[in-house]
């Protein structure tokens, strides 16, 4: 996982610069506090991953492939340190995840304060719920499991398709 950095001010003949973030694989859908750090330097990206990619020990019969199945939080180091940080992971076993989306709070100080909204899938119950972390320690606050006689399908990026409902 790595980040390009491009330069906004031609007149000083910057150069595009490149920093490794992370050695996971397997990861998508990179989301910051996008509200207060666009085109500033921000420390904290949330991503979705995907535990096939980093040779995580899969059984192969009751894993559901190419679908999330944890979320990321990630320390970013400052352009241009090279300094690399361990992730933090959430995963539940025989669960799903989309895109995590950040919600700042509007009274927080630091830029992880804050909630991670994902749409989940509990493969096992065959129900789906919405999971709620907090932005800083990354840890559940909530689990939403609304009262549906269907299953909320797992997308990317929230997409709908309706010709795909009976897949479920």
């Amino acid at each position: 996982y790595a980040r390009f950095i491009l330069p906004i001010d031609e007149a000083t003949n910057s150069r595009i610069g490149y920093q490794q973030l992370s050695s996971l694989r397997g990861i998508e859908f990179p989301m910051y506090s996008y509200e207060n750090y666009n085109t500033q330097k921000y420390e904290y990206v949330y991503l979705a991953g995907f535990g096939h990619c980093n040779n995580d020990n899969i059984n192969s019969e009751t894993k559901i492939h190419r679908v999330s199945d944890r979320l990321i939080k990630q320390k970013l180091p400052i352009y241009p340190s090279t300094t690399t940080y361990d992730p933090e992971i959430y995963s539940k076993e025989n669960h799903y995840f989309q895109e995590p989306v950040f919600i700042p709070d509007p009274n927080g100080e630091d830029e992880d304060d804050g909630v991670i909204l994902s749409m989940a899938f509990n493969s096992i119950d065959n129900k789906s719920y919405l999971l709620i972390l907090d932005g800083k320690t990354f840890e559940e606050i909530a689990l939403i499991t609304p009262n549906l006689d269907r299953v909320i399908p797992i997308t990317l990026h929230g997409r709908y398709y309706e010709s795909m409902i009976t897949a479920f």
